[in-house]
């Protein structure tokens, strides 16, 4: 009895931390954020403007098909390289990325690199 109790305690303490830890980013975020829907017919939008410190939030909208968002050049990625999820998206899933550096940034889906767009990050 004295184990569980323990555990249970543990466990309320890192639930505790978990929850201080997410509330105070999302209260430290201060920009704005753009959704960008990913399925079969690419990305939408695909053309976009956002300022330094914004967010972006690519979300799978598709039923079946993954996805992944990464910066031009495919497949290397390496105009920017951070912006990579280095993994699929899954359907009904997302990722996001704030973007610090200003630019013109195209960028592609690395499983289906017919799919195309661009975000203009301006000072």
């Amino acid at each position: 009895m004295q184990k569980l109790t323990q555990v249970l305690l543990v466990a309320l303490v890192l639930g505790g931390l978990l929850v201080v830890y997410f509330t105070k980013q999302e209260e430290t975020f201060q920009g704005s954020e753009t959704i960008v829907q990913m399925n079969e017919e690419g990305f939408l939008p695909s053309e976009f403007i956002i300022r330094p410190g914004d967010r972006v939030i690519f979300i799978n909208v598709s039923t079946s098909t993954e996805y992944w968002p990464a910066s031009d050049l495919h497949p290397t990625h390496e105009l920017y390289s951070a912006f990579d999820p280095l993994k699929p998206i899954i359907p009904g899933e997302s990722w996001s990325f704030i973007f610090e550096r200003s630019g013109t940034w195209r960028f592609h889906d690395h499983l289906h690199p017919n799919k195309r767009g661009v975000l203009i990050v301006e000072p």
